[in-house]
């Protein structure tokens, strides 16, 4: 069995001596040499590696520097720059359903009721409500209203228009007879107003008051109606000073 001794205390660079009991000693090239000791140097290295093993026992509570934390960086991918396969990239809407035709109302497809004329601060207004007996149709603008006599003959007579903004009117489709009391919001009319005064704003003479016999209503599509000037059971017929007439357009509902 071998055994490490020191040689010599202080020794620089220390040497110790193995000795064996059985085999000898054994010298730095591994060479023996019986029971004769045999000095050897060992490296200051070895010893320090030796010393650091044996006689530690101190722990090294440092705690490692922290890595410095960093973020993962996530990739932005670009928006692409063309659209998904089977898309154009754009809502594109449906077209449109076109409108429907619009076809004027045309001579004997409108009728039109009696003016139902009433007086008030010296002249007589009266509306005429216009029914549709042929299919849906549009009327325009103003009527063009003349004063008929007992014989067919055209009275003299002055026209003018009111001041509101003529528009087109769509009349529905073979509408029932208009009645003679109760709501008439479903049918279109216009008003036909006279005056009893004369142009100097004087009683009108009997002489010069003109009451038609009938009034024949054309408008500019071709529709056209005569009506006879016979008043109702509530409203008496139309008449005029000097046949002074004003007309206003045609509305829906009035």
């Amino acid at each position: 069995m071998a055994e490490a001794v020191r040689c010599k205390p202080r020794q620089d660079p220390p040497c110790f001596e193995v000795r064996s009991s059985s085999v000898g000693a054994v010298d730095h090239y591994g060479r023996t040499h019986g029971n004769r000791p045999l000095l050897f140097g060992v490296s200051v290295l070895a010893v320090a590696g030796l010393a650091a093993g044996c006689g530690g026992g101190k722990q090294d509570n440092t705690a490692p520097a922290k890595a410095s934390a960093s973020v993962p960086s996530v990739p932005v991918s670009a928006p692409s720059a063309h659209a998904p396969t089977g898309s154009t990239g754009a809502t594109t809407s449906s077209p449109s359903a076109p409108a429907p035709a619009r076809t004027s109302c045309q001579a004997g497809q409108v009728q039109g009721t009696p003016p139902q004329a009433q007086g008030s601060h010296n002249s007589i207004t009266g509306p005429i409500y216009l029914r549709n007996i042929g299919p849906a149709c549009v009327i325009q603008g103003f009527p063009t209203v003349t004063l008929l006599g007992a014989n067919g003959s055209v009275l003299s007579q002055y026209v003018a228009h009111t001041s509101d903004t003529p528009m087109d009117v769509n009349l529905p489709a073979s509408q029932p007879p208009v009645p003679t009391t109760g709501p008439t919001t479903q049918y279109a009319d216009f008003v036909l107003s006279g005056t009893n005064l004369t142009r100097d704003y004087q009683p009108c003479p009997s002489t010069r008051q003109e009451q038609p016999a009938a009034l024949r209503v054309a408008f500019s599509g071709g529709a056209t109606f005569t009506v006879a000037n016979s008043g109702t059971a509530n409203f008496g017929p139309f008449s005029s000073c000097d046949g002074r007439i004003e007309v206003s357009p045609v509305k829906m509902g009035r």
